[in-house]
């Protein structure tokens, strides 16, 4: 089964261009044996024959109508978006993936509807639902679901990543509560906030739950930005 990377060519490229762009003295430093930015999707499992576990006709993706692409390029070099446009971009990845995974794959989005004004960085969400496909559903044959959730708590503004795979072993989510792994997201974070973020990994009773809050902000008319009421 191919990958959403062979499927839409250049566009993760162009897309980590973006990420990279106006940050230029940050560096990607990967541990391989961490959770880390994506570059691949992993192949799910196959039984004894040969054959693939879970997956229908649906399994080969076609090509995307381009919106995704067009609306990653539309904002290259911005660093901030409004909550609404960030999840405009990821519905059409999650696009790509409900096609490639067919019944497989559940995606919830819960989101305050006060939350979609507020500022956040650029394509900070994608990576981490990659992220959670790649590590914890694409390896496993049994359903899977990924839950995206907004809200504002005071003054920060309050997103999580949740997934029913495997979860981590304990010294990998230590590590990576320590700030080992997933760098090129938490330097664009400390970039942006300073120290007024929160990046955090927690195991579920099944599965994994990445939060990141950072200050609730909101785009003047003006372009200035203006903080919590």
């Amino acid at each position: 089964m191919p990958s959403v990377r062979q499927l839409v060519p250049g566009f993760f490229d162009a897309l980590e261009g973006d990420r990279k762009g106006g940050l230029q003295l940050l560096r990607e430093e990967r541990d391989p044996k961490l959770l880390e930015e994506p570059s691949e999707v992993r192949q799910p499992p196959v039984d004894p024959a040969g054959r693939t576990i879970g997956l229908g006709p649906q399994s080969v993706a076609p090509p995307p109508d381009g919106d995704l692409l067009r609306m990653t390029l539309h904002k290259s070099g911005i660093q901030e978006v409004s909550l609404k446009e960030e999840l405009d971009v990821l519905d059409k990845y999650v696009e790509i993936e409900r096609t490639r995974f067919g019944n497989r794959l559940t995606i919830d989005m819960q989101v305050q509807p006060e939350t979609l004004d507020a500022q956040v960085p650029n394509l900070v969400l994608q990576p981490l639902v990659e992220n959670a496909i790649r590590h914890g559903i694409a390896p496993n044959a049994r359903p899977g679901w990924i839950a995206v959730h907004a809200e504002r708590d005071d003054d920060e503004l309050v997103l999580q990543v949740l997934d029913n795979g495997d979860g981590l072993p304990p010294d990998r989510l230590m590590a990576l509560n320590r700030g080992v792994g997933l760098d090129n997201t938490r330097a664009r974070l400390e970039h942006l906030y300073r120290d007024r973020f929160e990046f955090a990994f927690s195991n579920l009773e099944r599965g994994l739950c990445v939060t990141i809050r950072i200050p609730f902000e909101i785009q003047a008319p003006a372009g200035g930005v203006v903080g919590a009421a």
